[in-house]
Protein backbone atom coordinates (compact mmCIF):
# COMPACT_ATOMS: atom_id res chain seq x y z
CA UNK A 1 0.00 0.00 0.00
CA UNK A 2 2.70 2.49 1.02
CA UNK A 3 4.87 1.67 -2.00
CA UNK A 4 1.94 2.11 -4.39
CA UNK A 5 1.10 5.46 -2.85
CA UNK A 6 4.61 6.68 -3.50
CA UNK A 7 5.59 6.76 0.16
CA UNK A 8 8.71 4.68 -0.37
CA UNK A 9 10.52 5.84 2.75
CA UNK A 10 7.48 5.06 4.90
CA UNK A 11 7.11 1.70 3.18
CA UNK A 12 10.72 0.82 3.92
CA UNK A 13 10.31 1.84 7.56
CA UNK A 14 7.25 -0.38 7.95
CA UNK A 15 9.11 -3.24 6.30
CA UNK A 16 12.07 -2.77 8.67
CA UNK A 17 9.71 -3.35 11.55
CA UNK A 18 8.51 -6.65 10.11
CA UNK A 19 10.09 -9.73 11.63
CA UNK A 20 9.83 -11.60 8.35
CA UNK A 21 8.75 -10.61 4.89
CA UNK A 22 7.42 -13.05 2.33
CA UNK A 23 8.17 -13.01 -1.40
CA UNK A 24 5.17 -10.82 -2.20
CA UNK A 25 6.09 -8.28 0.49
CA UNK A 26 9.62 -7.99 -0.84
CA UNK A 27 8.40 -7.78 -4.43
CA UNK A 28 5.89 -5.07 -3.53
CA UNK A 29 8.56 -3.01 -1.80
CA UNK A 30 11.09 -3.45 -4.61
CA UNK A 31 8.61 -2.70 -7.40
CA UNK A 32 7.39 0.35 -5.46
CA UNK A 33 10.92 1.73 -5.41
CA UNK A 34 11.30 1.03 -9.13
CA UNK A 35 8.05 2.78 -10.03
CA UNK A 36 9.16 5.93 -8.25
CA UNK A 37 12.68 6.04 -9.63
CA UNK A 38 14.60 4.62 -6.66
CA UNK A 39 16.42 2.10 -8.82
CA UNK A 40 19.62 1.69 -6.81
CA UNK A 41 17.60 1.40 -3.61
CA UNK A 42 15.50 -1.31 -5.26
CA UNK A 43 18.65 -3.25 -6.13
CA UNK A 44 19.88 -2.76 -2.57
CA UNK A 45 16.67 -4.31 -1.26
CA UNK A 46 17.21 -7.27 -3.57
CA UNK A 47 20.69 -7.80 -2.13
CA UNK A 48 19.34 -7.43 1.39
CA UNK A 49 16.64 -9.98 0.67
CA UNK A 50 19.29 -12.53 -0.32
CA UNK A 51 21.47 -11.69 2.67
CA UNK A 52 18.51 -12.39 4.97
CA UNK A 53 18.28 -15.91 3.56
CA UNK A 54 15.39 -15.45 1.17
CA UNK A 55 15.46 -16.96 -2.31
CA UNK A 56 13.86 -14.46 -4.71
CA UNK A 57 11.29 -15.90 -7.10
CA UNK A 58 10.93 -15.02 -10.76
CA UNK A 59 8.54 -12.11 -10.15
CA UNK A 60 11.07 -10.51 -7.79
CA UNK A 61 13.84 -10.83 -10.39
CA UNK A 62 11.56 -9.28 -12.99
CA UNK A 63 11.15 -6.17 -10.81
CA UNK A 64 14.87 -5.96 -10.04
CA UNK A 65 15.75 -6.21 -13.73
CA UNK A 66 13.50 -3.22 -14.38
CA UNK A 67 15.54 -1.31 -11.81
CA UNK A 68 18.78 -2.33 -13.54
CA UNK A 69 17.35 -1.28 -16.91
CA UNK A 70 16.30 2.12 -15.58
CA UNK A 71 19.64 2.74 -13.86
CA UNK A 72 21.61 1.84 -16.97
CA UNK A 73 24.27 0.19 -14.81
CA UNK A 74 25.19 -2.97 -16.68
CA UNK A 75 27.21 -4.45 -13.82
CA UNK A 76 24.11 -4.68 -11.62
CA UNK A 77 22.15 -6.42 -14.35
CA UNK A 78 24.96 -8.91 -14.89
CA UNK A 79 24.87 -9.78 -11.18
CA UNK A 80 21.11 -10.37 -11.35
CA UNK A 81 21.60 -12.52 -14.45
CA UNK A 82 24.25 -14.53 -12.60
CA UNK A 83 21.83 -15.07 -9.71
CA UNK A 84 19.13 -16.18 -12.17
CA UNK A 85 21.50 -18.73 -13.70
CA UNK A 86 22.50 -20.13 -10.31
CA UNK A 87 18.86 -20.29 -9.20
CA UNK A 88 17.59 -21.90 -12.39
CA UNK A 89 15.29 -18.94 -13.04
CA UNK A 90 16.92 -17.89 -16.31
CA UNK A 91 14.39 -19.96 -18.28
CA UNK A 92 11.39 -18.20 -16.78
CA UNK A 93 9.65 -16.30 -19.58
CA UNK A 94 9.37 -13.01 -17.70
CA UNK A 95 12.98 -13.19 -16.50
CA UNK A 96 14.14 -13.86 -20.07
CA UNK A 97 12.24 -10.84 -21.35
CA UNK A 98 13.59 -8.72 -18.50
CA UNK A 99 17.15 -9.78 -19.32
CA UNK A 100 16.76 -8.87 -23.00
CA UNK A 101 15.38 -5.47 -22.05
CA UNK A 102 18.06 -4.86 -19.43
CA UNK A 103 20.99 -5.70 -21.70
CA UNK A 104 19.58 -3.65 -24.56
CA UNK A 105 18.89 -0.60 -22.41
CA UNK A 106 22.33 -0.84 -20.84
CA UNK A 107 23.93 -0.84 -24.29
CA UNK A 108 25.04 -4.49 -24.31
CA UNK A 109 23.42 -5.35 -27.63
CA UNK A 110 25.33 -8.58 -28.20
CA UNK A 111 24.17 -9.94 -24.85
CA UNK A 112 20.59 -8.81 -25.53
CA UNK A 113 20.54 -10.65 -28.84
CA UNK A 114 22.18 -13.72 -27.30
CA UNK A 115 19.55 -13.99 -24.56
CA UNK A 116 16.83 -13.30 -27.11
CA UNK A 117 17.93 -16.21 -29.28
CA UNK A 118 18.08 -18.49 -26.24
CA UNK A 119 14.35 -18.03 -25.62
CA UNK A 120 13.02 -21.38 -26.92
CA UNK A 121 9.51 -20.29 -27.87
CA UNK A 122 8.90 -16.62 -28.56
CA UNK A 123 5.30 -15.57 -28.01
CA UNK A 124 3.52 -12.28 -27.42
CA UNK A 125 5.22 -11.95 -24.02
CA UNK A 126 8.64 -12.11 -25.66
CA UNK A 127 7.85 -9.57 -28.35
CA UNK A 128 5.46 -7.19 -26.62
CA UNK A 129 8.01 -6.12 -24.07
CA UNK A 130 9.78 -2.85 -23.35
CA UNK A 131 12.39 -3.84 -25.90
CA UNK A 132 10.38 -4.64 -29.02
CA UNK A 133 11.45 -6.49 -32.12
CA UNK A 134 11.69 -3.20 -34.00
CA UNK A 135 14.01 -1.77 -31.36
CA UNK A 136 16.28 -4.81 -31.56
CA UNK A 137 16.36 -4.54 -35.35
CA UNK A 138 17.25 -0.85 -35.21
CA UNK A 139 20.01 -1.40 -32.66
CA UNK A 140 21.50 -4.27 -34.66
CA UNK A 141 21.55 -2.15 -37.81
CA UNK A 142 23.13 0.81 -35.99
CA UNK A 143 25.86 -1.53 -34.79
CA UNK A 144 26.49 -2.92 -38.27
CA UNK A 145 24.94 -6.30 -37.46
CA UNK A 146 22.57 -6.54 -40.40
CA UNK A 147 22.43 -10.34 -40.52
CA UNK A 148 21.36 -10.48 -36.87
CA UNK A 149 18.74 -7.81 -37.59
CA UNK A 150 17.43 -9.82 -40.53
CA UNK A 151 17.18 -12.99 -38.43
CA UNK A 152 15.15 -11.13 -35.81
CA UNK A 153 12.98 -9.69 -38.58
CA UNK A 154 12.24 -13.17 -39.93
CA UNK A 155 11.34 -14.47 -36.47
CA UNK A 156 8.88 -11.66 -35.72
CA UNK A 157 5.32 -13.05 -35.61
CA UNK A 158 3.98 -9.73 -36.90
CA UNK A 159 5.92 -7.19 -38.95
CA UNK A 160 4.85 -3.60 -39.43
CA UNK A 161 5.93 -0.81 -41.77
CA UNK A 162 8.67 0.21 -39.34
CA UNK A 163 10.35 -3.21 -39.36
CA UNK A 164 10.08 -3.57 -43.15
CA UNK A 165 11.52 -0.10 -43.71
CA UNK A 166 14.32 -0.63 -41.19
CA UNK A 167 15.46 -3.78 -43.01
CA UNK A 168 15.24 -2.02 -46.38
CA UNK A 169 17.32 0.89 -45.12
CA UNK A 170 19.82 -1.47 -43.51
CA UNK A 171 20.31 -3.36 -46.77
CA UNK A 172 20.66 -0.11 -48.69
CA UNK A 173 23.28 1.18 -46.25
CA UNK A 174 25.29 -1.98 -46.97
CA UNK A 175 24.97 -1.32 -50.72
CA UNK A 176 22.74 -4.37 -51.10
CA UNK A 177 20.33 -2.41 -53.25
CA UNK A 178 18.83 -5.34 -55.16
CA UNK A 179 17.90 -7.10 -51.91
CA UNK A 180 16.51 -3.84 -50.53
CA UNK A 181 14.24 -3.46 -53.56
CA UNK A 182 13.15 -7.10 -53.31
CA UNK A 183 12.27 -6.46 -49.66
CA UNK A 184 10.14 -3.48 -50.69
CA UNK A 185 8.35 -5.59 -53.28
CA UNK A 186 7.70 -8.27 -50.66
CA UNK A 187 6.37 -5.55 -48.35
CA UNK A 188 3.92 -4.43 -51.04
CA UNK A 189 2.53 -7.97 -51.28
CA UNK A 190 1.45 -7.87 -47.66
CA UNK A 191 -1.84 -6.41 -46.51
CA UNK A 192 -0.06 -3.47 -44.90
CA UNK A 193 -0.10 0.02 -46.33
CA UNK A 194 3.21 1.23 -47.72
CA UNK A 195 4.02 4.58 -46.09
CA UNK A 196 5.95 7.63 -47.24
CA UNK A 197 9.10 6.63 -45.39
CA UNK A 198 9.33 3.18 -46.96
CA UNK A 199 8.54 4.64 -50.39
CA UNK A 200 11.30 7.23 -49.97
CA UNK A 201 13.83 4.52 -49.10
CA UNK A 202 12.69 2.46 -52.10
CA UNK A 203 13.03 5.43 -54.48
CA UNK A 204 16.55 6.05 -53.18
CA UNK A 205 17.36 2.39 -53.83
CA UNK A 206 16.04 2.66 -57.39
CA UNK A 207 18.26 5.70 -57.91
CA UNK A 208 21.29 3.70 -56.80
CA UNK A 209 20.29 0.86 -59.14
CA UNK A 210 19.60 3.35 -61.94
CA UNK A 211 16.21 1.71 -62.34
CA UNK A 212 14.33 4.79 -63.55
CA UNK A 213 11.12 2.98 -64.49
CA UNK A 214 10.77 1.30 -61.11
CA UNK A 215 11.60 4.57 -59.38
CA UNK A 216 8.84 6.35 -61.30
CA UNK A 217 6.35 3.64 -60.37
CA UNK A 218 7.16 3.95 -56.68
CA UNK A 219 7.08 7.75 -56.91
CA UNK A 220 3.60 7.55 -58.46
CA UNK A 221 2.59 5.25 -55.61
CA UNK A 222 3.90 7.72 -53.04
CA UNK A 223 1.89 10.56 -54.59
CA UNK A 224 -1.30 8.60 -53.94
CA UNK A 225 -0.45 8.56 -50.23
CA UNK A 226 -0.46 12.35 -49.94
Amino acid sequence: MYAKAGLVDCSAKVFDEMAHGDQFSWCGLISGHVRHGFDLEAYGLFRRMIEMGHKPKHFVLSSVLKACSASGILELGVLVHSFALKSGLDFDRFVEVGLVSMYAKCGALDDAVKVFYEIPIKNSVSWNTIISGNALISMCIRNGELEEAYEIFLEMPERDAISWTAIMAGLANEYRFKEALETFQAFRKTEMQVDQHSATVAISVCTSLRDIDKGRQIHALSLKMV
